[in-house]
């Protein structure tokens, strides 16, 4: 089964708890509404557990590779998410934006080398910030949905993970033919961001008295932050 799938069912499942949610929730001073918390936290353990034991190890050998190839591998990730940015932009009314993301992924992609270059840079092509799908649907007014925590994936909400959907059908990776070489691509995908997050995650567990619920406000202040406004304006 595809993660595609996992996240449709996944939202669809919590769509009772969503609609259960208080009426008058105010996440502006109540923070995320965690329902799920105690298997959320449970789910939390098991992704720290498959984190110490896999995925930090191969993040903290990739940090050690030459500054050139990690760009490059950065640089190559960076690409692939133009398309869902360009989509995005559209979809928020920002029309320049969603316009320099398709241009730098046709420059990067070609004169890039696949986009292991970021030729459209070295070009003045500006690089709008990034966004995706679930920061859309909360613009149009998906606010207040169950926070969740997905296995291996992490932390999520009814509306991201409905996003989740849109922005791995637009991903160029989705639509390798090769099981072998796209599941590699997401294998070298996940140890690219872990790396960039090493002193992230390592200042977190020094500081948080409550990691959990820090990783957790965290997220959905992050979230809030980057809503899009203005899209119900003509």
């Amino acid at each position: 089964m595809s993660q595609k799938f996992y996240l449709g069912v996944v939202a669809l499942a919590l769509l009772l708890f969503n609609s259960c949610a208080p009426k008058n929730w105010d996440s502006e001073a109540e923070g995320a509404f965690d329902p799920l918390e105690g298997i959320n936290r449970t789910t939390y353990k098991f992704n720290k557990g498959m984190d110490f034991i896999l995925l930090k190890p191969a993040a903290t050998v990739f940090q050690k590779f030459p500054s050139p190839v990690k760009t490059g591998v950065n640089n190559f990730f960076n690409n692939l998410s133009e398309p869902t940015v360009a989509t995005n932009k559209a979809l928020q009314k920002k029309g320049d934006d969603s316009l320099n993301s398709v241009t730098r992924f046709v420059v990067n992609s070609t004169f890039g080398i696949g986009g292991l270059f970021d030729v459209a840079t070295m070009w003045d092509v500006p690089q709008p910030s990034e966004t995706d799908f679930g920061q859309t649907l909360r613009g149009y007014g998906m606010h207040d949905s169950v926070y969740f925590v997905l296995p291996l994936l992490g932390p999520s909400t009814f509306s991201d993970s409905i996003g989740s959907v849109g922005d791995n059908t637009l991903s160029p990776i989705n639509y390798i033919d090769s099981d072998k070489v796209r599941y590699s691509i997401y294998a070298l995908g996940a140890i690219n961001t872990r790396s960039n997050l090493l002193q992230t995650t390592d200042l977190i567990e020094e500081i948080a008295l409550d990691e959990y619920s820090f990783v957790r406000d965290a997220y959905e202040e992050q979230r809030k932050n980057n809503i899009p406004t203005g899209l119900w304006e003509e």
